[in-house]
């Protein structure tokens, strides 16, 4: 089990071994002991002073004694008391020490007790036990420095009675005492023990052993002693504060600056200890500030010594050592007692342990993290709600006597377990009334059914695990998840008999101020019974680790999405039934009207209410009844006054019910959906168009003028819980930029606005706001949130946000290697931030990239001067770079000039090639002309665009589009040509006088012959026209005309 919860378990009958009497020492120095008075052993007798319900002192205990312990002028403890069962008689000796050394020892209960001194000196009795040694029993007494002394039991006759007379108390191993601490100093090195003993941990062999062999683990403030007691040989020692302090400086996360720590060692202290299996577990405190009131803070230990013989052998190192953060409870308890070693330790197995005092108990549970390495949990604590006198413990459990219910076990139940509610209950007879085991179920069913009895039976007994083998074994994952559905639906849909719930239960969970018809008074047991026995299979369920079994389908029809969903409508009607009984408004009674009219279920037999409650599953439909119902009465009233009063009660439950949908999440024991593969009910957008209109509509009443303070205030609250678990329903995507955020920002929440962009990561919202603030104010803000979501991108979110909404000058603002990045894979801003660091070539080299894909020819212009201007603001301008700025720039108007008359822009640069191929398609006059211009440019690049060949083919293919070319304004036909429109010439005769009769602008003639075709080359272009005699004419005419004219120009 992984979860667990404090609970006192009162004990009818005291344990009636000797060993587990429950003793106490009351403030007046009175013992007082727990017995059995139905054990034969333990009879009444007539004329004993019993305190059978009685007062001792302020005790009130049914069964119990009380005994005058010696004076002391120091603190006595159970620890000076110890018992022993004399078996020839049935009677319990008893012994008290005194820290001082004096003795009072009853040779039974009813006995007069007999005083003697043990005679000790500078030093003080720590603790006292009774123990077998060489066949006799033996009251052993330990000393604060580590020295023993024994008090045999001298019996005598059939009946073993002690002879009171020949008692003596004889110091333990006295007779080689120096020799072995001599020897041992050679050895180990001169003791470092500077403290007290704390506790005597006895090892097993010895309860029953010789005298010689005696052996013991001592543990003083600061060390562990092996130790071999009837010999007076230390065997080990073991000291602990410098492995504790130097854990200390690892693991804890607080500072101490100005504090000298060197010294460290000397404030760490054992306070208590327990040895549960082969292990010792060590509480040590540690106080780093040397002040009187410096903060005491608590480590926890492992060590494993190992047992050979009786004999405990050498340890050195701990198995793992962490920090415990004790509750404030327990830290309070410590502050008004002044008095640390007060707390003592419990362990429950390996992973589970309890530290308490006379106030409080605490449990904690380690988590390995990796070898030699775990953390402390805190688990749960509870307060004595009555005063506890004292403590009994064991491996396994934790006795304690309190004032009022005397006896009581502490036990550790899985979280979720209700005790009282199995206590008030036959439970099998119950269980067997509600889940009804019958032949129509399944195995699988009545499988679990018997696992799920026997865990609700662990209140009478330990709890267990692995209660579901079998089921484990049967069927398939999706069978087993369906049979832990099917329970969970039984319970929600069954009714409980109204005499299985009338009679008290310990708490009350729905409250109410008036008293309720016989209708509610049923439905109230009904829903109390059900949100017990589901929180009792929750537990169930997982303390089987059932629940991981349930997560292995990963289907959209899931069991465990359906299961979650039934249980979470169980704490949905609570929430209904706790506003409609309480009778404050009528509309919750409306609205459930209204939800039993849509199911077309209505029972003449039953109440709506009755009938509202009967199928706890079919709850959820409340919140489609109540937007309903928000959305037809908003519309009929006429005041601000009535919309006010209507708006709120719909507005208080969604409230409740969403809250208690969130405390079913957050309890401990709870089933719920893990991860994302399983998407809630509340989660999807059948249940968001629900819920989110109401966001807005509470919205709206903020923009009312004639609302109070008060009125507002209520509305606040709402408004934001409401809002805040639609966000929880949310994908993070859905939060992103999120209207909900933005809107409560608006109407004047900003605090809680940024607190909910916060813990939903709403980057966008928080930037939004931060654009608003003053320079100084916005610096500081974002500053902010940048150090608190380092890890999450915050920057690269502000960094696209800028962009997106054009605040280039706030981007550039940013400095850094990752604002640097980013503007760098920002073609349209890079090049400023290049400028900025002098990096003008590769500014150059962007403003060239980014004028390519500009749309509009005066910003390509624009764009490709400045990269002209960057190239040259170099120590060393790079001429071919500069060349290739040029022949862009030539591209560029060419292209301008192409798409004078377009009414879509390209949209981009265009190469060489394509302007050409563009011109072809166009077939305009214009277009033709222009790339035929195109063409001619080509000897005016500093790096030839094309090659020849490439070349050579887009001559002869504009030139033969020029041949098939006219205007398209106005086409007009003459023979078997196309002609231009103000003549009658042909359009190529018509270009080939203009480039013999025009110079074209930086082109030499005798580039120009180059892009004169020659006849030969077009007569296999020309199809038809070649049969034309006219046209051959105009063409060969033009041609010869055209190389005669330029010819003349070279």
């Amino acid at each position: 089990m992984d979860k667990f919860q404090l609970y006192f378990d009162s004990i009818s009958k005291y344990p009636t071994l000797v060993e587990e009497l429950l003793c106490s020492v009351s403030d007046n120095d009175e013992i007082v002991m727990g017995y059995n008075n139905e054990d034969e052993r333990f009879g009444s007798k007539d004329g004993e002073e019993t305190m059978n319900g009685m007062i001792v002192g302020d005790i009130c205990i049914t069964n119990a004694y009380k005994l005058h312990a010696p004076s002391t002028g120091l603190k006595l403890s159970d620890k000076h008391i110890s018992f022993s069962l004399n078996e020839g008689n049935g009677s319990v000796a008893i012994i008290c020490v005194t820290p001082e050394g004096n003795v009072r020892f009853w040779s039974s209960i009813d006995s007069k007790p007999v005083n003697f001194s043990i005679g000790i000196k500078d030093i003080f009795v720590t603790e006292v036990c009774c123990l077998s040694i060489d066949g006799v029993d033996t009251f052993v007494i330990g000393a604060s420095n580590g020295t023993y002394f024994s008090i045999p039991i001298i019996v005598e006759g059939p009946l073993k009675k002690i002879i009171t007379s020949k008692m003596s108390v004889n110091p333990l191993g006295s007779d080689n005492r120096r020799l072995t601490r001599k020897v041992t100093d050679a050895i180990f090195g001169e003791s470092q023990t500077t403290s007290n003993l704390i506790n005597i941990h006895w090892t097993q062999e010895s309860k029953k052993c010789s005298e010689k062999n005696l052996a013991a683990i001592q543990v003083f403030g600061n060390c562990l002693i092996g130790k071999n007691v009837g010999k007076n040989n230390v065997l080990w020692e073991f000291n602990v504060s410098h492995l504790v302090s130097k854990a200390f400086h690892k693991l804890s996360l607080v500072s101490f600056l100005g504090n000298d720590l060197s010294d460290l060692h000397e404030r760490v202290a054992i306070i208590d200890s327990v040895i549960c299996g082969k292990h010792t577990y060590l509480l040590c405190g540690i106080q780093p500030d040397k002040g009187r009131n410096g903060v005491l803070y608590f480590m926890l230990a492992k060590i494993h010594i190992k047992i050979y013989r009786g004999v405990p052998e050498v340890c050195s190192k701990f198995d793992w050592i962490t920090c415990l953060n004790p509750h404030s409870d327990v830290m309070k308890t410590l502050a008004l007692s002044n008095d640390a070693s007060s707390l003592r330790l419990n362990a429950f197995g390996q992973k589970s342990f309890l530290i308490y005092n006379n106030s409080v108990v605490q449990h904690f549970e380690i988590e390995e993290n990796g070898l030699h390495s775990v953390t402390a949990i805190n688990k749960s604590h509870t307060k004595f709600d009555e005063r506890c006198y004292g403590f009994f413990t064991n491996e396994e459990e934790l006795h304690c006597f309190l004032q009022y219910r005397g006896g009581t076990k502490l036990r550790l139940l899985p979280s979720g377990f209700e005790a009282a509610f199995i206590e008030n209950r036959d439970i099998d007879e119950y269980l067997n009334k509600i889940l009804s085991p019958n032949k129509k179920r399944t195995t699988l069913y009545k499988t679990l059914f018997s696992g799920f009895v026997n865990f609700c039976r662990f209140s009478r007994g330990d709890p267990k695990s692995n209660l579901l083998d079998e089921f484990r074994r049967s069927g398939s994952e999706h069978e087993r998840a369906e049979t832990i559905f099917s329970m969970v639906d039984t319970i929600l849909r069954s009714l409980p008999a109204p005499e299985t719930f009338v009679r008290a239960i310990s708490t009350k969970r729905i409250e109410v101020d008036t008293e309720l018809s016989n209708d509610f008074t049923i439905i109230k047991g009904q829903l109390e019974d059900k949100i017990s026995l589901c929180k009792m299979f929750c537990a169930f369920i997982k303390n089987q680790n059932l629940d991981y079994e349930l997560s292995f389908d990963n289907s959209a029809k899931a069991p465990v999405i359906e299961l979650v969903e039934t249980i979470e409508c169980l704490y949905v009607a609570f929430a209904i039934f706790f506003r409609v009984c309480k009778n404050e408004s009528p509309v919750y009674m409306e609205i459930v009207n209204l939800a039993v009219e849509n199911r077309n279920e209505i029972d003449g037999s039953l109440s709506n209410v009755t009938t509202f409650f009967k199928n706890i599953p079919e709850c959820s439909d409340i919140f489609r009844a109540a937007g309903s119902y928000l959305e037809k009465e908003i519309g009929k009233a006429t005041s601000a006054c009535e919309k006010y009063e209507i708006g709120k009660d719909v507005f208080i439950l969604f409230y409740d019910c969403f809250e208690q949908i969130r405390r079913y999440r957050n309890e401990e024991w709870a089933i719920t959906l893990k991860g994302e593969k399983h998407k809630s009910w509340t989660s999807r957008s059948k249940f968001l168009s629900i819920a989110t209109p109401i966001h807005y509509a509470i919205k709206e009443f903020f923009e009312v003028d004639e609302f109070s303070s008060e009125q507002i205030k209520i509305l606040k609250r709402l408004f934001v819980g409401i809002t805040e678990f639609i966000l929880d329903q949310q994908s993070p995507k859905q939060r992103w930029a999120s209207e909900l955020i933005q809107g409560t920002i608006d109407i004047g929440l900003l605090e809680v606005g940024i607190k909910l962009a916060e813990k939903y990561e709403d980057f966008h919202t928080l930037i939004k706001h931060a654009i608003t603030l003053p320079q100084n104010e916005r610096k500081a803000f974002l500053q902010k949130y940048k150090a608190k979501f380092a890890d999450k991108n915050f920057d690269h979110e502000l960094f696209k946000y800028y962009k997106e909404t054009k605040n280039v000058d706030l981007l550039l603002e940013e400095k850094g290697g990752d604002v640097d990045n980013f503007i760098s894979s920002c073609n349209d801003i890079s090049w400023i931030r290049q400028v900025e660091k002098g990096q003008y070539k590769a500014s150059a080299k962007s403003l060239k990239n980014l004028s390519a894909n500009q749309t509009t020819d005066w910003k390509r212009s624009t764009l490709l001067a400045f990269a002209k201007l960057a190239a040259y603001c170099e120590e060393n301008p790079d001429e071919a770079f500069v060349d290739d700025i040029r022949d862009a720039e030539i591209l560029s108007k060419l292209q301008e000039k192409m798409f004078a008359n377009e009414k879509e822009n390209a949209g981009r640069s265009l190469t060489f090639e394509e302007l050409i191929v563009f011109g072809i398609m166009k077939k305009t006059e214009h277009c033709l002309w222009h790339a035929l211009l195109t063409l001619a440019s080509f000897f005016k690049f500093k790096d030839a665009p094309v090659d020849e060949f490439l070349f050579s083919s887009l001559k002869t293919e504009l030139w033969r589009a020029i041949c098939q070319a006219t205007n398209v304004r106005e086409p007009r036909y003459n023979g078997n040509y196309i002609v231009s429109e103000n003549n009658t010439e042909p359009m190529v005769a018509v270009f080939l006088d203009k480039i013999s009769k025009e110079a074209i602008e930086d082109v030499a003639p005798v580039h120009l012959l180059s892009i004169i075709p020659k006849i030969g080359d077009l007569d296999t272009h020309l199809a038809s026209l070649k049969d034309n005699a006219i046209f051959m004419a105009y063409l060969t005419n033009g041609l010869e005309a055209a190389e005669r004219n330029i010819g003349e120009k070279v």
